[in-house]
């Protein structure tokens, strides 16, 4: 049955990257394999990062992490949204902090969507939980989780152009408004 209950969690983890997944994907219009596969990775590396953070620092910080958590989540997937739309309306260079083409960009996503990861590992902590479980089953959940749904935004930018990016931008914006009310 923790298996299960665990695969499930697992689950409801990654359906915050679904949203992302779909709306970012339609920024990446070249190198999508190299790109897609970094973030890919990164994303599933820092949900396992945050997952034992989070259950490493246990009830010390649970309180305030839930507190901010969706404010810091918020503000960094509003930053990467309003970059999207610059990107798409002005023609930016890609090579901007929050561009999903750099290192810093990508990693900025994936602290934006692992965030509530650690807030699950602090609630594992709390109830000393065994996270080697819940790390084991969810980083390849989350893995093929975003490498599917940036796929398919790309797929998705490729039928409909520019305005699949500003509304990539948009949604993005939204989650992050979402996190906050």
């Amino acid at each position: 049955m923790e298996v299960l209950l665990t695969f499930f969690l697992a689950l409801g983890l990654a359906m915050d990257i679904c949203a992302v997944g779909l709306s970012s994907g339609t920024a990446i219009q070249k190198e999508r394999v190299v790109i897609i596969s970094r973030i890919s990775i990164l994303v599933a590396l820092f949900h396992a990062l945050m997952l034992f953070m989070g259950w490493l620092l246990g009830s010390f910080i649970s309180g305030y992490t839930e507190t901010w958590a969706k404010y810091i989540a918020a503000v960094l997937l509003f930053l990467i949204g309003v970059n999207m739309i610059q990107e798409a309306v002005f023609e930016k260079d890609k090579q901007s902090i929050l561009s999903f083409y750099t290192w810093s960009g990508q990693i900025t996503l994936s602290i934006a969507t692992s965030i509530d990861a650690l807030v699950v590992g602090v609630s594992f902590g709390v109830i000393h939980n065994s996270i080697l479980l819940l790390v084991l089953i969810t980083t390849p959940i989350i893995l093929v989780t975003t490498a599917a749904t940036f796929w398919l935004g790309g797929k998705i930018s490729d039928l409909i152009g520019k305005q699949a990016e500003v509304l990539g931008g948009v949604v993005l914006i939204l989650i992050g408004l979402f996190f906050i009310l």
